[in-house]
């Protein structure tokens, strides 16, 4: 019996040029590309979760740091490890179904805009973290040490924090990944395509906008020469910046 059925899958193969052998390759590389997204994405959730529960909240429950100074730090994290739990739960209803109805691509497009929210309000704090991580390095080093960090504590807990924009600059290519596999006919392949595009923008605007949050933080942390009057922090955020050409004499800068 085993070799009449292996004659027709050969035979099958043959008569139509490979197209159910091809099929099937496309098929099994799709599985294994999914699966990688959905393992990659479970330890991405979990490594949220064990940072704060294991180190941040304990942190706000303690006296080391001011209540702002801990919310600088800790931004929207809790939102995204909620959100991440979402996309979780998202792929793996998608792993359960029959793979021409499976909507990978479809997933991430539905979630794209909250995505967009928590990411942008993450990485415009990000900076505000960085500071406070700097000026509390050896403090808060020895509080995650005492948590069971390795040493340097400090390296774990900023390498932490960078997770977030770390794991959005892979999504585009792990979607790329999956799409080098998928027939052109599957019907996720146009929510792919287009999510593709909306994690290549989004990943842009983080850059962006963490860049010109380093720079206002600048101007509020560092020293103005010839400021005169209260702290230029306790004015409030930066409303606006912008370039400018000051003449000194005859030369411009």
């Amino acid at each position: 019996v085993s070799q009449t059925v292996m004659v027709k899958v050969h035979s099958h193969c043959s008569f139509h040029g490979g197209r159910f052998c091809a099929s099937l390759h496309h098929l099994f590389f799709v599985r294994q590309v999914l699966q990688n997204i959905l393992d990659t994405e479970c330890d991405y959730a979990e490594e949220l979760t064990m940072l704060l529960s294991t180190f941040l909240r304990p942190l706000q429950a303690s006296d080391k740091l001011s209540a702002a100074e801990v919310a600088s730090l800790i931004g929207n994290l809790e939102d995204i490890c909620s959100f991440q739990q979402t996309l979780v739960q998202c792929l793996e209803d998608c792993t359960r179904l029959p793979e021409s109805q499976q909507k990978v691509g479809g997933c991430f497009a539905n979630l794209m805009s909250q995505m967009k929210s928590l990411y942008l309000a993450y990485c415009a704090n990000h900076p505000w973290a960085v500071n406070v991580l700097t000026e509390y390095s050896e403090e808060l080093g020895e509080f995650v040490e005492m948590k069971g960090a390795s040493s340097p504590g400090i390296l774990m807990l900023t390498t932490s924090l960078s997770k977030p924009f770390m794991r959005l600059d892979k999504y585009p290519t792990l979607l790329k990944e999956l799409e080098r596999h998928m027939e052109d006919s599957h019907l996720d392949w146009p929510d792919i395509q287009r999510s593709m595009t909306a994690f290549k923008s989004l990943s842009s605007q983080c850059q962006e906008i963490r860049k010109r949050k380093e720079l206002e933080l600048q101007i509020l942390t560092e020293t103005v020469h010839g400021w005169e009057g209260e702290d230029i922090r306790s004015l409030g955020n930066v409303i606006y910046m912008s370039q400018v050409m000051v003449q000194s004499g005859n030369e411009e800068k």
